[in-house]
């Protein structure tokens, strides 16, 4: 994200605690009230880059599917009731040991 502010060097542009920028405002002066972001007006440009615009995407993506894989679910249950599902006890195992040192020594250790 780009912020281009084209106000006048005595002026300030804030960010809050949310990440959003508020308008310009001049520095205040002791014992002046401060002026309105209506009463200024705003010269802020705000740019989102390509990146950020795919990542609101993909986040929005996720945000509208189903939290449960009705498709998988039906499919798990099926192979159950038939005595066709298998588990890969050595692929169960290497996941709960990977898991285990990951936990312990840091993702970035192995």
């Amino acid at each position: 994200m780009k912020v281009n502010t084209n106000a006048p060097p005595s002026t300030n542009t804030t960010v809050d605690k949310a990440g959003g920028a508020q308008a310009p405002h001049s520095a205040p002066k002791t014992g002046e009230p401060k002026p309105s972001a209506a009463a200024i007006g705003s010269s802020s440009h705000v740019e989102i880059s390509d990146k950020a615009r795919l990542m609101q995407k993909a986040a929005e993506a996720v945000r509208q599917a189903p939290e449960v894989r009705s498709d998988r679910v039906a499919a798990l249950k099926k192979s159950i009731s038939e005595g066709t599902y298998r588990v890969d006890s050595e692929a169960v195992a290497d996941k709960l040991v990977d898991e285990h040192l990951q936990s312990f020594f840091g993702k970035n250790s192995l």
